[in-house]
């Protein structure tokens, strides 16, 4: 019975804080945040995710050309990049963590919205300054509650 237990309470650790880590590549479909195949899991990431876009050695990194399933936190890595298109919507609500909305280390390029809220801490820390808008479009929008 210890055993059921133990290994019950392995489980449910491991999918509250399970990660999702963009890998990229999927041909036809090499950038597309909302391809499957392009995170480890082979699922898109989901409502109250922690996501985590690393380093490659390609130029493969996720756009967001829609909106897509909000997640809890966002890291992007040293070298790394994200693309917010036109048409994207991404939502970082960190309610379900204790953490920042976004670690930025690499860079995000938005011409789309970004909306960080419910963080315990700051909505980007890092270099926030790597967080980029364009003239002709890029909103953020930090706040307590959407």
């Amino acid at each position: 019975m210890r055993t059921i237990i133990f290994f019950f309470a392995f489980f449910c650790c491991t999918i509250t804080n399970a990660q999702w880590v963009w890998v990229g590549g999927t041909p036809g479909k090499a950038t597309d945040w909302m391809e499957p195949r392009n995170w480890n899991m082979n699922r898109v990431p989901e409502e109250g995710s922690s996501v985590r876009i690393p380093q490659l050695n390609d130029s493969n990194y996720p756009e967001v050309t829609t909106t897509v399933p909000p997640i809890a936190h966002l890291e992007v890595e040293g070298g790394a990049q994200l693309y917010i298109d036109t048409n994207g919507f991404l939502e970082v609500d960190g309610e379900l963590t204790h953490n920042t909305g976004i670690l930025l280390i690499g860079k995000i390029y938005t011409r789309g919205l970004i909306a960080v809220y419910n963080t315990a801490q700051d909505e980007v820390a890092g270099n926030p300054g790597h967080l980029i808008t364009f003239p002709d479009g890029g909103q953020l929008s930090f706040s307590p509650q959407f």
